[in-house]
């Protein structure tokens, strides 16, 4: 009696460990397979997200590059501040449109653009503009506004002054870059993937380098002609009439050495983008 209880005893055992060790199998391949299951569905996802990226960041970038930089705007953007900086020192006076080009500008420095204008009218009225005649009074102080102005770099750094957390007053309109709508919108969609964590890494650093060389060149260069245009206006003497060529202005953003990095950065990304989608037999 005693060995069959010895036997029941051993059996009992060796069931509970076969038990355990299958049931341990069970939930190690269900775990696998949940697991699996859930980074399928995370790649998909992410595969979603990029794909629908690239899509509109393609679209975005146009067939060619010429034709994406002129959808950024640019002229219109040297017009649209180089008139309101004008007007806001007094150069341009008593003309009704572009005493409403400074009235949109200043709208938009302060946030309430939705409502200041439409975005149609205010594209049409800036592209009619090919060139501005600025007659210098005989009264005028442009030398006074020469004297005052810092360099470049200092201008950037003081042009604000802080008031609260997050806002700032404007000290010199002379400081203030303001995008037209148009090409806000144009950079947004780039702005935006820039820092998208589901973009692969090759990507992201190639929308980066574009984005500084984009910014670069609008920030920088553009910046520069429009003061040295403004700096023409205000070393002048009474008397004297100054001509601006907007054409002309574009044309030297065109040529200059930092638009030609934003090129070779834009044929960079899209080329990336391209390999990315296998768009080209040859990658």
């Amino acid at each position: 009696m005693s060995d069959t209880i010895t036997i029941l005893t051993t059996y009992k055992d060796l069931f509970w460990i076969i038990f355990t060790l299958v049931a341990t199998i069970i939930s190690i391949l269900t775990y696998i397979n949940v697991r699996k299951s859930i980074k399928q569905t995370l790649y998909d996802n992410i595969l979603k997200v990029q794909l629908e990226a690239y899509g509109i960041l393609l679209q975005e970038l146009k067939e060619d590059k010429g034709e994406y930089f002129f959808s950024l705007d640019l002229e219109n953007m040297m017009k649209f501040n180089l008139i309101s900086h004008l007007v806001g020192k007094d150069v341009l006076q008593n003309i009704e449109l572009f005493n409403n080009i400074y009235n949109i500008y200043m709208m938009m420095a302060e946030g309430e653009n939705e409502q200041a204008f439409s975005v149609e009218e205010l594209s049409r009225s800036l592209e009619e503009i090919k060139e501005i005649e600025v007659f210098i009074e005989e009264n005028f102080v442009g030398e006074e506004v020469i004297k005052e102005k810092e360099s470049l770099k200092e201008k950037i750094r003081k042009r604000f002054h802080k008031v609260s957390m997050g806002k700032y007053m404007l000290t010199d309109i002379r400081g203030l870059w303001v995008n037209t709508p148009k090409s806000g919108e144009t950079y947004h969609v780039i702005y935006q993937y820039v820092h998208n964590v589901y973009l692969p890494g090759r990507i992201l650093r190639k929308l980066k380098n574009f984005e500084k060389a984009y910014t670069g060149v609008v920030l920088g260069t553009m910046h520069k002609i429009v003061l040295r245009e403004e700096d023409k206006i205000f070393r002048s003497r009474g008397g004297e009439e100054i001509t601006i060529n907007f054409d002309k202005m574009c044309n030297e953003l065109i040529e200059d050495k930092s638009t030609k990095i934003l090129f070779r950065k834009y044929n960079n990304l899209k080329r990336e983008i391209r390999k990315s989608l296998k768009i080209d037999a040859h990658w």
